[in-house]
């Protein structure tokens, strides 16, 4: 008897991941949340790196003197380098752009998560037609 394959994406982080979410994290209870949090998580990162090596003007996705963090678009940018679309080198530059346009741009949250989505779906569809339709 053939064992029918698991309905779904798989899941992106580790079990160690998840389960080292869970004692850190205890109001994380879904697989949703969890998700969200490793892309989070992984945006973090490089912004983090960013900021040690002395990167000016993040304040607007990250600015810890506030405590704000702007989560929709950290979680966007996070799950555009789990796709493939963006490199960290991606992220930083895209990150960047956001920050400066948002010095000079009016733009709610929700609106940069759609261009960050855009940019992503954009980089996806050019990956794939330069492989020819090729997953």
């Amino acid at each position: 008897m053939e064992t029918k394959k698991p309905r779904g994406r798989p899941p992106t982080p580790s079990s160690e991941y998840i389960a080292g979410m869970q004692d850190v994290g205890p109001r994380l209870k879904t697989n949703r949340s969890f998700l969200n949090k490793y892309y989070e998580n992984r945006a973090l990162g490089v912004i983090d790196e960013m900021q040690k090596e002395g990167t000016e003007g993040l304040e607007f996705l990250v600015d810890t003197k506030r405590d704000s963090y702007r989560w929709g678009v950290l979680r966007e940018l996070g799950k555009s380098s789990s796709e493939g679309s963006l490199t960290p080198a991606g992220i930083r530059s895209l990150a960047l752009q956001i920050c400066q346009e948002a010095k000079t741009e009016r733009q709610t949250a929700k609106e940069w998560i759609h261009r960050v989505k855009l940019t992503r779906h954009r980089l996806f569809w050019e990956t794939v037609s330069k492989n020819n339709g090729d997953w």
